[in-house]
């Protein structure tokens, strides 16, 4: 018998070192797919920073005078610098070529508008091609981090604490879910409200305003929303366990800074260079917009997990998921 196991374990030194050299072997196989991943997203990023520093300025100086053009230029460079930073942030380029193709067919229906109702509401519909590539990008961004790990903004922190704030019984989760009904109908009823003052002041005097004072008259109007429906999103829905009341004012102080940013800068530079400044500034809303319902959207898919796995207990406390309904 001692004869056999030595036999046995004779053999299997060569096996375990098999086993030991394929498993180094893969690891500098992920090691070599990392680095070649890493060394294509700071090309990536290297390239929308040249476009950016060349392009911009090219296009500023050649369509200083006609405001219509510079709005179609820069809204195109914006867009494709978001694709670019999105394939930066994902591992896979699925997400970049979403928000091309977003972009594009953006871009597209801004050719028909041109067509249709005139150069400024085509330039118009193309600026509002920029607002939604930046909110696909903060998606991006909040995908990274949740797929990167260890934030405490990740799906699985922020679940944790929504799911401290559950409601204790049916009569309190009925009530919580009545007050957010009323505050989504608010903040429906006055994103109606703002989109006919803003057709109604844009439409009928289109051809008198130049096309930097129309984008400008949309992108606060728009931003404006989006606070709103941030603070909807981070409030009723998530109870401040993603942003609190800190951060919702944060929120609304760079809002302000921003429409401050543009009077200030309209007065010392000019209207071309107000709307080019305020525009870049004011894409942060957009973008944290998207941010925050891609982990809106995260944190109800763990909710519905937990729930799943301790149904028996939930069951005594009332269903988590109404919480985010």
């Amino acid at each position: 018998m001692a004869v056999a196991v030595v036999a046995t374990n004779s053999e299997m030194g060569p096996l375990a070192g098999d086993v030991t050299d394929a498993a180094s072997s893969e690891d500098r196989d992920v090691d070599k797919e990392r680095e070649r991943e890493t060394r294509n997203a700071l090309l990536l990023l290297l390239l929308s920073v040249l476009l950016v520093a060349v392009a911009g300025p090219v296009a500023v100086w050649r369509s200083h005078a006609q405001p219509v053009l510079l709005v179609w230029r820069l809204s195109v460079l914006l867009c494709l610098c978001a694709a670019i930073w999105t394939r930066v942030l994902d591992a896979t380029a699925t997400r970049a070529r979403a928000v091309l193709l977003c972009a594009s067919c953006a871009l597209a229906l801004a050719l028909c508008a041109n067509a249709a109702a005139g150069p400024e509401a085509g330039a118009l519909v193309a600026h509002l091609a920029t607002h939604l590539a930046a909110g696909m990008l903060g998606r991006a961004l909040a995908e990274r981090r949740q797929r990167d790990g260890g934030a405490e903004e990740s799906a699985a922190a922020v679940a944790g604490r929504v799911c401290a704030l559950l409601p204790r019984d049916e009569h309190e989760a009925d009530t919580v879910h009545g007050l957010r009904l009323f505050v989504a109908a608010f903040n429906v009823l006055v994103t109606l409200g703002t989109a006919a003052i803003v057709a109604w002041v844009v439409r009928p005097f289109a051809g008198d305003r130049r096309a930097d004072e129309l984008v400008m008259v949309v992108s606060v109007a728009l931003s404006g929303v989006l606070v709103l429906w941030i603070m909807f999103v981070t409030g009723a829905l998530l109870r401040g366990a993603l942003v609190g009341e800190t951060g919702l004012s944060l929120l609304i102080m760079y809002f302000m800074c921003a429409v401050l940013l543009y009077a200030m800068a309209y007065v010392i530079m000019g209207g071309i260079a107000a709307m080019i400044i305020t525009w870049l500034a004011i894409l942060g809303i957009p973008g944290f917009f998207g941010y925050c319902l891609y982990v809106y959207a995260s944190v109800k898919a763990e909710v519905e997990a937990r729930a799943a796995a301790n149904e028996a207990g939930w069951k005594q406390k009332g269903s988590p998921t109404r919480l985010l309904q």
